[in-house]
């Protein structure tokens, strides 16, 4: 069911309520909406919990002189929880998968969709991404890329290109 799911859930076609629905009518569990949405939410916290402070404080100082923006493949249940955590406000536009009906898997559609809301044009941008095979389809669209590992390799590819 989640792997059915998970891109429409990612894109917003379906929501996590729909996920549930459909997992209790096909598995038949005895487990109630509430509990399945709550374990789900212990499960991503346990996930999610560790937030890369170092990171976000690197990216405050990156947006005082270049616009920084964030897309996030996510699902609405994840997104509540994200609200919460003081993440988004660190930069100058967020857009989530879920709410602009495309994700990063939709391959070069998605670079394009994204230089168009920031009306930029893919030489200015450097995609990052600690999943390879985006950053390679961003550089595919002219962008340039670099594949996070840690803050301080980030801050010596960044040199090189900006």
């Amino acid at each position: 069911v989640w792997k059915t799911y998970n891109p429409l859930l990612k894109t917003g076609k379906k929501s996590f309520d729909d996920f549930i629905l459909q997992l209790r009518n096909s598995t038949h569990t005895p487990l109630t909406f509430e509990q399945i949405k709550q374990k789900e939410m212990e499960l991503y916290k346990k996930l999610a919990y560790k937030v890369n402070w170092e990171l976000l404080r690197y990216i405050d100082e990156l947006k005082k002189k270049y616009n920084v923006y964030l897309f996030t493949d996510t699902i609405d249940v994840h997104d509540e929880y994200n609200k919460t955590r003081g993440i988004f406000e660190r930069f100058h536009g967020v857009f989530k998968s879920y709410e602009e009906g495309v994700a990063k898997v939709d391959g070069q559609v998605v670079f394009e969709f994204l230089l168009q809301k920031i009306h930029a044009k893919p030489e200015e941008c450097i995609f990052i991404d600690d999943i390879e095979v985006y950053v390679k389809i961003a550089k595919e669209c002219g962008m340039k890329g670099i594949v996070f590992k840690n803050v301080k390799a980030l801050k010596q590819e960044l040199s090189k290109v900006l």
